[in-house]
């Protein structure tokens, strides 16, 4: 008598050492990143980063017509999707920051090119201590 209440225990035991007592398994979390770019044929490849504007190595610093310094480059969108962004261009000199904004659309594959202006004299960013910044705003 005893050995049915061992065997029907044991049992019990069985069913709930199978799984049928277990919580069930937490969601995994969403991957994370941007929506890849479609490729030609319309699908996407996962999630990736769009890849940015960018401006060409070959810029040119030159004396404008009025003495000053003119800055002239090439941004071009590498990207297969058109990109907005906001080109900004910051040119110092001893210390002293000027910034310029240009708005720009580019289409997939475009270049465009731009020219800057600023108000330092041209022989003094020649001669002193001078830097150049280029950044976007998306």
């Amino acid at each position: 008598m005893q050995r049915r209440q061992v065997v029907r225990s044991l049992g019990l035991l069985a069913a709930g050492v199978a799984g049928c007592s277990e919580a069930p398994a937490p969601a995994p979390s969403p991957p994370t990143g941007t929506p890849a770019e479609p490729d030609d044929d319309g699908g996407g490849g996962g999630l990736t980063t769009r890849r940015p504007l960018q401006v060409r190595n070959d810029y040119a610093i030159s004396e404008s017509a009025d003495g000053n310094v003119r800055i002239d480059l090439t941004v071009t969108n590498p990207a297969s999707v058109d990109r907005i962004a906001t080109i900004r261009v910051t040119a110092s000199l001893d210390g002293d920051e000027i910034e310029q904004e240009q708005p720009l659309d580019l289409g997939s594959g475009e270049s465009t090119d731009l020219s800057f202006v600023f108000s330092f004299d041209y022989d003094a960013w020649r001669d002193s201590a001078t830097s150049l910044d280029f950044a976007f705003d998306y």
